[in-house]
């Protein structure tokens, strides 16, 4: 999970934020129960007032709506500051 909270955020037409799961753990000759699931889609949270935020580039998940507060599921969940 990645969780920004700030009176400001600004990402550049290049940035790249991304919390996609990893491939999850191999099965182990050691231990029982076999290997782990694939991981998942990974979460991001930011807390930025519309006013203060200017956000460019890739986000993994993405922006449901730019800087607009959003809890759309399986996109970038974007809630007004402080929250």
């Amino acid at each position: 999970m990645i969780f920004l909270r700030a009176p400001q955020i600004t990402t550049s037409s290049t940035a790249r934020l991304s919390a996609i799961g990893g491939l999850g753990r191999l099965a182990s000759p050691f231990a029982t129960g076999g290997r782990s699931g694939a991981g998942g889609l990974g979460r991001i949270r930011l807390s930025v007032p519309t006013a203060g935020c200017a956000l460019g580039g890739t986000f993994a998940p993405p922006l449901a709506s730019a800087c607009a507060p959003s809890s759309v599921a399986g996109s970038t969940f974007v809630a007004a500051y402080p929250d």
